[in-house]
């Protein structure tokens, strides 16, 4: 193979990887999308004592800044977090997006961070044990979970690093649960993330190999 029909493979593989790249669409994102007191198209603030049980989520409403649950302070969402219930029944404060008919069809979701992290601790405060627990549901399908917790002085944080959420269309929902640990104390919690369809990796392959076969078959 000559060095300028390598030059030919190289040069248009390099272009659709930039072009996978590209194609990858923002559908949500928490930070740029929140306010009210009419709900962002696609997203949901609500809160439940489980994820997992979407039918029995509860709206929380506008108090003119964050949604919150009624007269109660927690829990709630604001323009940059949000904060979990007291220890106890209605804990979690459940965000979700769900996939509209304007978004892509059928294709790959992943779950992206923000510049520092997905989601953050922000107190260094509290009791032994006092924890941020999350958790990532598609549907009613766990897909991610764990808990956060302050070390070596530093807000504990996690990070999403491109969750897949697997093939997503409209009517699916992905929630994004914040609970306290089981312990109340010091919870509140930043959230920085965004929701986006990527292209398949396999239709990224097929695409090469079509590219690659054709320069051989112009060298022939």
């Amino acid at each position: 193979m000559s060095t300028v029909t390598k030059t030919l493979l190289v040069i248009p593989t390099l272009a659709l990887t930039a072009l996978a790249c590209d194609a990858a669409t923002i559908v949500a994102d928490y930070r740029a999308d929140f306010g009210g007191p009419t709900l962002p198209t696609g997203w949901t603030y609500e809160f439940n004592s489980g994820l997992g049980d979407s039918a029995n989520n509860t709206a929380l409403t506008w108090n003119g800044a964050r949604w919150q649950n009624g007269p109660a302070a927690t829990p709630n969402f604001n323009a940059n977090g949000g904060h979990p219930g007291a220890a106890g029944a209605n804990n979690f404060a459940i965000t979700g997006y769900t996939i509209q008919a304007g978004d892509p069809q059928a294709l790959n979701y992943i779950l992206n961070d923000g510049v520092d992290f997905g989601i953050r601790r922000n107190n260094l405060q509290g009791s032994a044990g006092a924890d941020i627990d999350f958790a990532v549901y598609v549907n009613d399908a766990l897909i991610d979970s764990g808990l956060i917790t302050a070390s070596g002085g530093q807000p504990g944080v996690h990070f999403f690093n491109g969750l897949d959420l697997g093939i997503l269309s409209a009517g699916d929902t992905v929630y994004i649960g914040i609970g306290n640990g089981g312990l109340n104390d010091f919870d509140a919690t930043s959230l920085d993330f965004s929701i986006a369809a990527v292209p398949e990796p396999g239709s990224l392959v097929v695409g090469v190999a079509g590219i690659v076969g054709l320069c051989l078959r112009r060298r022939r």
